[in-house]
C-alpha cells in the first residue's frame, strides 16, 4: 500500500502541472531512494501489477474489477479558520475519483500525443469506515498543531513534531494536509 500510495503521490503532482501548481513529490521520492536504495522495486513492482491486472477487488463496474482504497486524511491546523471542512475533503475524492477514471469534463482536450493512454483505471477511493483499531471511523484524523510549516521530511507524520501517525500504509492510503 506504501508502494500504491508514492504511486498516487506522483500522478496527482504529474497531474498538477496542467494547473501550474508546484509539488514537491520529485524531491521527497529523490529523498526517499537515497534513504532506501531498493525502494524503487517496490514501485517498479507495483507498476507491474497495475498493468497487469491482477489486483484483488471490493465492487464491479460492468465487467472490470473495481479496487477500492480506504483513505485516511490527516488534517492539521493551527486555528480554526484553517481546519479544513469534511465537505471539502470529500469534494476533493470525488475530483480524484473522476481524474482516475476518466470522468472528467474536460476530457476532450487530452492532446491526441496521450489519447491513445487514456482509460479508466477502475480505482475508488473512499474515506475509510473502520480505523486500525476496527473502530468507526469518518476516515479524518484532525489534530490542533502549534507547527505552522511543515518540511518535506517526514515529521508531518511524527507526533513527537507536532504531526499525526500514519494509519498501517497496507491497508490506507494516508493524506496530510
Amino acid at each position: 500500500m506504501r508502494t500504491f500510495a508514492l504511486l498516487f503521490i506522483s500522478l496527482t503532482c504529474y497531474l498538477s502541472v496542467f494547473s501550474q501548481r508546484l509539488c514537491g513529490t520529485t524531491e521527497y521520492q529523490e529523498r526517499i531512494s537515497r534513504e532506501y536504495p531498493f525502494s524503487f522495486l517496490r514501485i517498479a513492482g507495483a507498476q507491474a501489477i497495475s498493468a497487469s491486472g491482477s489486483t484483488g477487488t471490493a465492487s464491479t463496474n460492468g465487467t472490470n474489477p473495481v479496487i477500492v482504497i480506504p483513505v485516511v486524511v490527516h488534517v492539521l491546523y493551527t486555528n480554526d479558520g484553517n481546519n479544513i471542512s469534511e465537505a471539502q475533503i470529500k469534494a476533493q475524492l470525488d475530483i480524484l475519483n473522476h481524474d482516475f477514471n476518466m470522468g472528467n469534463t474536460d476530457i476532450g482536450k487530452v492532446p491526441a500525443a496521450f489519447a491513445s493512454r487514456m482509460g479508466a483505471a477502475n480505482i475508488r477511493f473512499e474515506l475509510a469506515k473502520v480505523d486500525p483499531n476496527g473502530k468507526a471511523t469518518t476516515g479524518i484524523d484532525r489534530k490542533k498543531s502549534a507547527r505552522e510549516l511543515w518540511a518535506n521530511d517526514d515529521k508531518v507524520k511524527s507526533l513527537s513534531y507536532g504531526g499525526i501517525a500514519p494509519w498501517d500504509s497496507r491497508y490506507y492510503l494516508n493524506i496530510w494536509v
